[in-house]
């Protein structure tokens, strides 16, 4: 079950340690952008899968709306990703070796499709450890 805001019971996007409070980007805007001190808190981005603390952070009026996962959700993602890729793959040799339509060419939508997709830099995430 989600964690909720603690103001208006929205699914919680940022966690405020100055405040002790759980937040959704509208209600972190208002509070945060109230004044320049509050403005000033440090404010950590909840995972998006599992709502545990992430390594990103910010502070300052109004954070960017953003989607962003712990080291643990990123590292599910990646082994669930390889066994999709794999299944795939297997999927796509058996139709090969039956003789497709295609001839055998797959468009090479997979490695396309996967560079698409990619918008959080891993490396990042692994080197904060």
């Amino acid at each position: 079950m989600k964690k909720l805001c603690e103001l208006c019971d929205c699914v919680a996007t940022v966690i405020c340690e100055s405040d002790q409070a759980r937040l959704c980007w509208g209600c972190d805007s208002k509070v945060h952008g109230a004044n320049f001190l509050v403005g000033k808190h440090l404010r950590v981005l909840l995972c998006h899968d599992c709502q545990a603390p992430t390594p990103w952070n910010g502070s300052g009026p109004r954070l960017v709306a953003t989607v962003a996962f712990c080291q643990n959700c990123v590292e599910k993602n990646r082994r669930h990703g390889k066994t999709a890729q794999r299944r795939e793959r297997r999927r796509v040799g058996e139709e090969e070796g039956r003789g497709s339509s295609n001839g055998g060419y797959g468009g090479g939508s997979d490695s396309d499709d996967e560079k698409e997709n990619q918008v959080v830099p891993w490396l990042s995430l692994s080197s904060r450890s």
